[in-house]
């Protein structure tokens, strides 16, 4: 893999208070290593769970789709796919499981493996960890657009 690192926000069109990935350490045609933390002052902690704070499911399932679509996005950059997209939109997940709760300040470390890409779709097999405990884990998939379209 290639070992240098992008942030989140020079990768993905996202934004303030939308943009979860705070960079990818690495990448390949194979998958990519994204970095996620929730700092504790995010707005969803004040009302999920109040008094035992953790970061909300399809939080956690976001962070790994936007890990898995910035590596495609660099891939797209480096010539390693097609440039199909400006952007690649969450279609939907499998085999989705949360093994432990992440906390606030906990940093999670997303592991997006490509199953395929082409055609202007692309399916990924996402683990996160905190600690290096699997927090959570799914099958994502999402189709591409061109910004407008």
């Amino acid at each position: 893999m290639n070992d240098h690192e992008l942030s989140g926000q020079s990768i993905l069109p996202h934004r303030d208070p939308f943009l979860f990935l705070d960079r990818v350490v690495s990448h390949d045609s194979k998958g990519s290593v994204g970095v996620v933390t929730f700092g504790a002052a995010r707005d969803f902690f004040r009302g999920h769970f109040p008094g035992y704070p953790v970061v909300p499911g399809v939080i956690l399932l976001e962070a790994m789709c936007q890990s898995a679509a910035a590596g495609v996005l660099i891939g797209q950059r480096e010539g390693q796919y097609a440039a199909t997209s400006d952007i690649l939109l969450f279609a939907g997940a499998d085999k989705v499981r949360f093994r432990r709760p992440v906390r606030p300040d906990e940093v999670l470390e997303t592991h997006a493996k490509v199953l395929r890409v082409g055609h202007g779709i692309g399916r990924f097999h996402v683990d996160g960890y905190v600690a290096g405990e699997l927090a959570a884990e799914a099958d994502i998939f999402c189709v591409a657009r061109k910004e407008g379209v």
